[in-house]
């Protein structure tokens, strides 16, 4: 595939009916804060990664090359991150959400690392959607020329990925152009008051955290005693009312109950911890630029 050069871009842009079908920007629905959070983790770690071998020239370059945030990618596992759409969000704006999210890096970031990083993660978002999804990335004039800037700046530096891969999204109709600006301020997950201790909070660790410590307890002993005391209880209660066991086992029909809610809670706890795609599947849903 050939590189993009800043010219190139614009003309075919230039060429591209503009328009907003009503495809959401991220400011359009609050409640998708969570996906925001997540994009940014992955930027802004892999964006430092990057900017640690800066010094040397040659290791550098590779740094920035998309191969190299694939594997970033991959190990996270990061294409889970379309399984985590809230319920009450649609497909369309959770995905556009994290576009917006990814594409206020490229035109924000203070890094060469991490606006790279934003670049790759608007494509690897488009490459990596739930089958049968197609979620054009919206994009204002003021975004593309940023990204066109971005191309040439990496191609002088012998950084040519950048380029490919936005030369693909175009070749796949996958931008929609139109006049609302929603990626002109930088990311913030809380806002400018955002505290520090907010900013270090790794949400995914603290919810697997949680999640384990169900698994710690000993539930199982806990209901066992609960069920010898009902039926006792219900035993006692059948002698003193002259009603059979049946008549009187509404305490142990509750325990059994509970047994039952408690097996499909923890099925699904111990299915929380595991990811939905392994890396197998990752290699496969997020294929190489070239």
């Amino acid at each position: 595939m050939t590189a993009l050069s800043r010219a190139s871009l614009i003309d075919r842009l230039s060429s591209t009916v503009s328009r907003d079908d009503g495809v959401m920007g991220a400011s359009d629905e609050r409640e998708l804060r969570g996906v925001e959070i997540d994009v940014m983790a992955l930027v802004e770690a892999h964006g430092e990664a990057v900017e640690e071998v800066k010094g040397d020239d040659e290791a550098y370059v590779d740094a920035l090359s998309f191969e190299n945030f694939r594997a970033t990618w991959i190990q996270r596992r990061f294409s889970n991150v379309h399984l985590g759409k809230p319920a009450q969000s649609t497909y369309n704006g959770f995905v556009q959400c994290a576009y917006d999210c990814a594409l206020k890096y490229v035109r924000n970031a203070k890094t060469l690392g991490t606006r790279v990083a934003g670049a790759y993660c608007v494509y690897a978002l488009h490459q990596t959607q739930l089958e049968g999804e197609s979620v054009c990335v919206y994009v204002c004039p003021e975004a593309m020329e940023t990204v066109a800037e971005l191309i040439d700046e990496c191609a002088a530096i012998g950084v040519r990925d950048v380029g490919r891969v936005m030369l693909k999204l175009l070749n796949e109709n996958a931008f929609v152009c139109g006049v609302r600006d929603v990626t002109a301020n930088p990311a913030s997950r809380m806002g400018a008051g955002a505290p520090e201790v907010y900013k270090n909070f790794d949400e995914k660790t603290a919810i697997h955290e949680a999640l384990g410590h169900l698994l710690q307890g000993d539930l199982s002993k806990e209901l066992r005693s609960m069920e010898e005391s009902a039926s006792e209880y219900t035993s006692s209660l059948a002698v003193a009312t002259k009603l059979d066991d049946t008549g009187a086992g509404a305490p142990v029909m509750i325990c059994s109950t509970v047994d039952t809610l408690l097996t499909k809670t923890t099925t699904k706890v111990e299915k929380a911890l595991r990811a939905p795609i392994d890396e197998a599947a990752a290699l496969k849903l997020l294929p190489s630029s070239k």
